[in-house]
């Protein structure tokens, strides 16, 4: 989530910088989605990411990362 934090990404540009695979980048963001801390904006063929306000709240609170 921090990643997203910087502006909207693809799940490809998010399985690159985190070095995941992408089919473990696409389950983690349909949960995020779930909880409403992301949307998908569909642009031509390509799907971007980004954070809510509710998805930076979290990233507030839960977000003591290494």
């Amino acid at each position: 989530m921090k990643e997203l934090s910087k502006g909207r990404l693809t799940p490809s540009d998010l399985s690159g910088q985190l070095d995941k695979y992408s089919s473990s980048i696409v389950r983690v963001l349909q949960e995020l989605m779930k909880k409403r801390w992301v949307p998908r904006v569909r642009k031509g063929k390509r799907a971007y990411c980004s954070l809510t306000m509710r998805g930076d709240a979290a990233i507030k609170r839960y977000g003591k990362t290494k």
